[in-house]
């Protein structure tokens, strides 16, 4: 099972299950991590496999959806793709908490996802579509063949600061349809 991320610049990565953090677990980071910055994603859990799928067929290959974060490191991002590479395997850095929604909470006015560091609202928005979702799956199996489980995540947003090491520990949270579903502790 793997986690594939289209970039909000347009990229295709994958995240290992080892990134996957369906808990909300406190994150407690390596001492070689500096700083990390989060993404707001939007993700489809995949229920078909499929390779090339045509936009037109791509809401078939998904049966739930999610909210959530990606955290990265930011100073492992130093420009070379070995930077990037070992910020996307950091260990419980993705944050897709369980159980998803149905797809029809995409496109509602009153459903809100927000996305909080303490009080400071870092990320929200309520007109998310399904298309989207469609359209990310179609562009990742260009390049990538999934299988049914994989987690297709689409960034809604460039890497937004976080925390500091010096920062010591900050509380992120986020709700979806008014339910809380995300809550966890970053401690340095």
């Amino acid at each position: 099972m793997n986690i594939i991320v289209r970039t909000f610049g347009g990229k295709t990565v994958a995240r290992p299950d080892t990134t996957w953090d369906r808990k909300s677990e406190d994150f407690f980071p390596p001492e070689s991590v500096q700083s990390l910055s989060c993404v707001p994603i939007l993700t489809g859990r995949v229920s078909k496999t499929g390779k090339c799928v045509s936009g037109r067929f791509a809401g078939r290959y998904f049966d739930v959806i999610g909210f959530g974060a990606l955290l990265y490191p930011e100073n492992f991002i130093d420009g070379s793709p070995e930077g990037f590479a070992m910020a996307s395997c950091l260990d419980h850095s993705t944050y897709i908490p369980t159980p998803f929604f149905q797809k029809v909470t995409l496109g509602q006015e009153d459903n809100w996802f927000k996305l909080c560091c303490g009080d400071k609202v870092l990320f929200e928005g309520n007109m998310f579509t399904e298309k989207q979702l469609e359209k990310a799956v179609s562009e990742v199996t260009q390049t990538t063949y999934i299988r049914i489980g994989d987690i297709v995540a689409l960034e809604l947003s460039e890497h937004i600061p976080l925390v500091k090491r010096e920062d010591g520990i900050v509380q992120v949270s986020a709700t979806w349809c008014e339910r809380q579903i995300m809550d966890f502790k970053v401690i340095f």
